[in-house]
């Protein structure tokens, strides 16, 4: 993935009000390793709450894109192709 689909990304998780691994697959082309790999890294950062009841989707608990969330240097989900 892309910087710029990763902010896409971004945007389109905060604009949610919950997000699920399927849906960033569906959405965004990754595979499902990819999207719960993309989701655990948001937790980290406290954009999304974390799993609750198994497939249930994810709150989101951000309602805007902080600007050091682009800027975090170990964020790193490029797919090598």
């Amino acid at each position: 993935m892309k910087k710029a689909s990763f902010q896409n990304l971004v945007e389109y998780v905060v604009a949610k009000s919950t997000i699920s691994p399927m849906e960033i697959c569906k959405n965004f082309g990754v595979s499902y390793n990819e999207a719960n790999r993309i989701l655990r890294l948001l937790e980290e950062r406290g954009v999304i709450g974390p799993v609750i009841g198994g497939a249930r989707p994810r709150s989101v608990l951000m309602k805007s894109v902080p600007p050091w969330l682009y800027t975090t240097p170990d964020i790193d989900i490029t797919r090598n192709n």
